[in-house]
């Protein structure tokens, strides 16, 4: 399996009784038990997040229904061959160890484009066992559709929204990108998010393609410093202009442009995956 992560982060943390101690986070592949965990991390991470706003408007009313949406996507997005799923967690003698690790961040990303490359990473999860999973995790969402089981969420806006999925980056050939990240409140400003979107931003440096993603007003200013930049907006009716942002890799500057502007986006990945 093509597989490259720079696991870890040396942090000096501070503890209750003011001494100082050496800690480090991590990351990882997310195993099947990781899920639930990182499935909560929104509730609280995504509250006041205006992205959310018309497609949850009763999320605060219903945490408990905005919780199992999540769920049942990131369940679909670890089991699907399309999508590569890290965890962050903390170190013993953290304030995040509770005996085990506890699951302070995620970041769910895929490679898009037709190369080897993007065909190697879109195989590497494709299992019988994947297969069955994602079967009966559709029915389940097919059932809740139906029957309108998620009071969280208004469908009609939802069925919308998603409409507007097929024009992100539509004129991109060759990319990685970070469709969710969320670190718990409590350990924001440890490094994990940082680390989770790095480890995007060496693949595809070593693979010559962008990062591309959409983002909210309150990620904006955390993209922006990781070197991200505007790179267009997606119109959704009825709400806001989605924002699009792009991480070019160094010699790359400037290569992708900007959305819709005729310009050639993108340069196949010529690089072979990495195990």
């Amino acid at each position: 399996m093509p597989y490259h992560v720079r696991t870890s982060l040396p942090q000096i943390l501070t503890t209750t009784d003011d001494e100082r101690v050496r800690a480090t986070m991590h990351i990882r592949l997310a195993r099947a038990d990781d899920v639930p965990a990182t499935a909560t991390l929104p509730v609280p991470a995504f509250t006041n997040d205006e992205l959310y706003d018309p497609m949850f408007p009763r999320r605060i009313e219903y945490p408990s229904h905005f919780r199992a949406y999540f769920l049942r996507r990131y369940q679909m997005r670890f089991w699907s061959p399309d999508f590569v799923f890290h965890v962050g967690f903390g170190d013993k003698g953290d304030s995040a160890w509770f005996g085990t690790a506890r699951i302070v961040g995620y970041a769910i990303w895929s490679r898009s484009g037709k190369s080897d490359v993007a065909f190697a990473w879109r195989r590497h999860g494709d299992t019988w066992r994947s297969r069955l999973e994602l079967a009966l995790l559709r029915a389940e969402e097919w059932y809740t559709d139906l029957f309108r089981l998620d009071r969280s969420i208004d469908y009609g806006f939802r069925d919308r929204f998603l409409a507007t999925e097929p024009a992100e980056f539509e004129d991109v050939d060759e990319m990685w990108k970070l469709h969710n990240l969320a670190t718990d409140p409590r350990f924001q400003h440890r490094g994990v998010g940082s680390m989770l979107i790095a480890w995007g931003q060496e693949q595809a440096h070593r693979e010559g393609v962008c990062v591309g993603l959409t983002a909210s007003i309150v990620g904006q200013g955390l993209y922006l410093k990781k070197a991200f930049r505007m790179y267009g907006v997606i119109p959704c009716p009825g709400f806001m202009d989605v924002p699009m942002m792009v991480w070019e890799p160094e010699g790359k500057k400037g290569a992708w442009g900007v959305y819709k502007d005729g310009k050639p986006k993108g340069l196949a990945a010529t690089a072979e995956p990495r195990e």
